[in-house]
């Protein structure tokens, strides 16, 4: 998080340079003011904001910054409202904004920062952030999951190793159902909080994509296999109920709560884990895919970047 942190300052301070001569951002002739919103990660997110933005300020105290914290849920309505009312955000973090830089909404980072902090970042970051080779985001975050597990569960329902393929997580998703008494084997969220990096998961892990900033490739081969497999999942009864109205951050609660033997998750759940239920015994594994030879590709792949798109024109 300090490198991320670090590197968004930095574009923070080169942005509002050029916001104050052309008068985009909040400029009263005493200061600059700039405008920042965010999506909420978890509840820490506004802590680590307001603690970053205290230490941006306190170097840089010509300069404020108005945060703005949105659900995952929310934020696109969001950005949508205040863009139509004339009302952008002067710095953006979100997942998505080819449209903005085709609609000609964006900075190009170039503009905003410095070549040293640009060539800092890792190339295939820059590559995400990119849109016909022309960088518009500062890659800010990058969210690799894994498979999290409850060895306990697990070995209740007669699994004693993690699955590394699709029909053994359905086996032991359906094993872990079996046992009954409001335990489930796979936690699947496909609410609107998690439901793409979740479909993405099952995607990649088949050597699926969903296409690139020029195409979008949903209908191929290798993404209907994996979405197909995970109504199968769902169907067959290896998930907790309802997966289309479950959110990720609930869902993962009830893991840590002992509740879920499987769950997709970040790095983060394991200091969650220690805090709230210690004495759970869990452990990670690769992600399942419909090969197991895939496994390791998957873990690499399945990173999820958020970028901060610096500037609406």
């Amino acid at each position: 998080m300090r490198l991320a942190a670090a590197a968004l300052a930095l574009g923070l301070a080169a942005s509002a340079c050029g916001f104050e001569d052309e008068g985009d951002s909040g400029d009263s002739g005493e200061g600059t003011t700039l405008d920042l919103l965010v999506p909420s990660y978890s509840d820490n997110t506004k802590p680590l904001w307001e603690e970053l933005i205290a230490d941006f300020e306190a170097d840089n105290p010509d300069i404020s910054v108005t945060l703005q914290i949105e659900s995952w849920e929310q934020i696109n309505d969001v950005v949508r409202t205040r863009l139509q009312s004339d009302d952008a955000p002067d710095i953006l973090n979100i997942d998505a904004f080819a449209g903005f830089a085709a609609d000609d909404l964006l900075y190009q980072a170039a503009d905003v920062v410095s070549e040293d902090t640009l060539n800092d970042f890792q190339e295939s970051f820059v590559e995400n952030a990119s849109i016909d080779g022309e960088m518009y985001g500062l890659p800010f975050i990058a969210s690799a999951r894994t498979l999290f597990y409850n060895v306990d569960l697990l070995n209740r329902a007669g699994v004693n190793q993690p699955p590394e393929t699709w029909d053994e997580l359905l086996a032991a998703g359906k094993a872990v159902n079996d046992l009954g008494g409001g335990v489930f084997g796979y936690g699947m969220p496909l609410g609107n909080e998690e439901a793409q990096a979740e479909t993405s998961i099952w995607t990649f892990g088949n050597g699926g994509s969903w296409g690139d900033e020029n195409e979008i490739t949903v209908d191929t081969p290798e993404n209907l296999e994996a979405v197909e497999f995970m109504q199968r999942m769902i169907e067959e009864d290896a998930t907790q109920p309802d997966p289309g109205a479950t959110q990720r951050t609930p869902m993962l609660n009830v893991f840590i709560q002992g509740k879920i033997a499987m769950a997709e998750a970040l790095p983060p759940t394991a200091a969650e884990i220690e805090e709230k239920n210690p004495d759970l015994n869990w452990d990670t594994a690769p992600i399942p895919t419909k090969d197991a030879s895939m496994s390791c590709q998957a873990a690499v792949v399945v990173g999820l970047a958020r970028c901060a798109v610096v500037s609406v024109r």
